[in-house]
């Protein structure tokens, strides 16, 4: 505080006692002796009005003073000079030398003279050497003014940059905590690396499943402290995250803890953060899935090879059997014994429905092989259908076959294969209907697709049964009336129709009957290899060996 008092002393002192501007801090000789006389007439008329007051009559020495003071304070050092010289010689003049005259002045008064002269040059530079002194005491306070702003100013922002450190610390120690509580909380082991491979964090359930405290394990090198891991799979993958900057999932055996971990590695530039978990558990039972699904199909193997030699095995004596009732029914057809031919026809019937669950099991051999044999060629979709229906509306009173629409499209596949699906698609829609009396088929055709939908009003299917429908040897689930069949004809309706590129859906409610809608494409890609004996006539053959 010092120095601002200085400064302001300084400038009380010039502005209580300056001059007008046009006469201060003048380098003119004519305003400083004009300045000078003025000082030292204004001295005398002073003296010379108080003289008739001899208390009040001021000191020849003193008023020798007073204009050499003010003249060098306001107008510098000549002026002072000037001052000091009149101020001598009035003196002397004037009071020294009472008879004012010249011819009186002695060695006395000239040595007075001198004496009052120097002592006006030593008062006029002390003045002067006081007001460079003021003025550089100014300078240096307006400085150091100027500086103590500053250091203010700095001061603020420092104190205000300080509040804000403080409160992003206080942020970001807030954001640590939460970061930490989420890591501690989480069920998920983990581990944070640095560049250089030691562990800066490690979470208490790393500790559960590695068995080491965390006390002892932060600042040293995982290499250090695992060994083993060298060269293995983790060190491969920790180096290859580090070099790509890309994270790495993947599954590692540790022998030392006899457990398999599941390990997601995350780089970053400041190292590796893993998080990994124990799936001890879950390999165990993946490798006893995985033993089971091998030995389901094994039996799927077994049982497939089975079917397809029972069935081979069973056809020929079926197809005799067949025969051999054929003729008996020929024979006695004019028997009058109305029992036998009853018999013989329930024989008959009997006999063509064990042919064909033969022909099913035989079908599903093949398709599982893939040794299935497709005949393609050009027939028209709707006439297929009126055939088919035709021969199972012969074969049925209790329900009336109903088409609506016409598919009026050529489609080029397996004449014989499309109608098998469409006999089992109806005979199941009757089968299923017991307490019904219709069935509905209806056809569409446009330039993308063929559509015929088979609808019955029969039990329908649990929801949760529709995608189970066309797995093989797959039976609708029954609490009431028992349905003959083995569950194959769906399933073989379905690879009949994946294979011509087509969809067959359900859409079903229970209680309220099921909807069964096939889709096939209306322009099929041909593959055309002309017969080379011609067998087929017109017609192509595509054998697929392997389905």
């Amino acid at each position: 505080m010092l120095l601002p008092n200085i400064q302001s002393w300084n400038q009380n002192i010039q502005r209580k006692f300056s001059i007008p501007e046009y006469l201060s801090h003048s380098n003119s000789i004519f305003i400083e002796l004009s300045i000078a006389l003025l000082s030292i007439s204004f001295i005398l008329v002073v003296n010379f009005l108080l003289k008739p007051i001899k208390e009040l009559v001021l000191s020849p020495y003193l008023l020798s003073i007073l204009p050499v003071v003010f003249s060098s304070w306001y107008s510098g050092f000549r002026a002072g000079f000037i001052a000091a010289f009149l101020s001598a010689l009035t003196t002397v003049y004037f009071f020294i030398n009472p008879k004012l005259a010249l011819s009186n002045i002695s060695s006395d008064h000239v040595f007075v003279g001198l004496l009052i002269f120097t002592e006006g040059i030593i008062i006029n530079i002390l003045i002067n050497l006081q007001q460079k002194w003021l003025h550089a005491a100014d300078d240096e306070a307006s400085r150091l003014s100027e500086e103590i702003k500053i250091y203010k100013t700095v001061d603020e922002e420092a104190e205000k940059n300080l509040d804000l450190w403080r409160e992003d610390k206080e942020k970001l120690e807030a954001l640590n905590k939460k970061i930490t509580n989420i890591l501690e909380s989480i069920t998920d082991a983990f581990f944070a690396l640095d560049n250089d491979g030691k562990f800066v964090y490690y979470n208490k359930q790393a500790e559960n499943l590695l068995e080491i405290g965390r006390q002892n394990i932060i600042g040293k090198s995982v290499w250090d402290e695992f060994p083993e891991i060298i060269d293995s799979e983790f060190y491969q993958k920790y180096f290859r995250a580090v070099a790509t900057k890309e994270p790495i999932i993947f599954e590692k055996y540790y022998s030392p803890l006899k457990k398999y971990f599941e390990i997601h590695a995350y780089p970053s530039s400041e190292g590796l953060s893993v998080y990994f978990n124990d799936i001890t558990r879950r390999k165990k039972i993946e490798d006893k899935l995985r033993i089971s699904i091998n030995e389901q199909k094994q039996l799927d193997r077994v049982k497939d090879e089975f079917i397809g030699t029972a069935s081979h095995e069973l056809k020929t004596p079926v197809t005799t059997i067949k025969a051999f009732t054929q003729l008996l029914q020929k024979i006695l057809s004019k028997n009058d014994n109305p029992s036998v031919i009853l018999y013989l026809n329930k024989m008959a019937f009997q006999v063509n429905r064990l042919k064909g669950l033969i022909n099913d099991l035989m079908d599903v051999s093949k398709m599982q092989s893939g040794k299935i044999e497709y005949i393609y060629k050009n027939f028209e979709v709707n006439e297929l259908v009126k055939e088919t229906t035709e021969d199972i509306q012969a074969a049925t009173s209790t329900h009336k076959i109903i088409i609506e629409g016409k598919a009026g499209c050529m489609f080029y596949g397996d004449r014989y294969r499309i109608r098998q699906v469409l006999n089992n698609i109806i005979t199941n829609a009757i089968k299923y209907s017991p307490k019904a009396d219709k069935i509905i088929i209806k056809e569409s055709c446009n330039q993308d697709e063929i559509t015929i939908e088979v609808k019955d009003f029969g039990i329908g299917i649990p929801a949760q049964e529709t995608k189970k429908i066309f797995g093989k040897f797959y039976r609708i689930p029954n609490k009431g009336e028992r349905f003959e069949g083995m569950g194959l004809g769906l399933h073989i309706s379905s690879e009949i129709i994946k294979h011509h590129k087509g969809k067959i859906l359900v859409k079903s409610k229970e209680g309220a009957g099921s909807k069964f809608v096939i889709t096939l494409p209306a322009k099929s890609k041909e593959l055309k290899i002309k017969n080379p004996d011609n067998k087929y006539g017109n017609e192509y053959r595509k054998t697929y060996l392997n389905n």
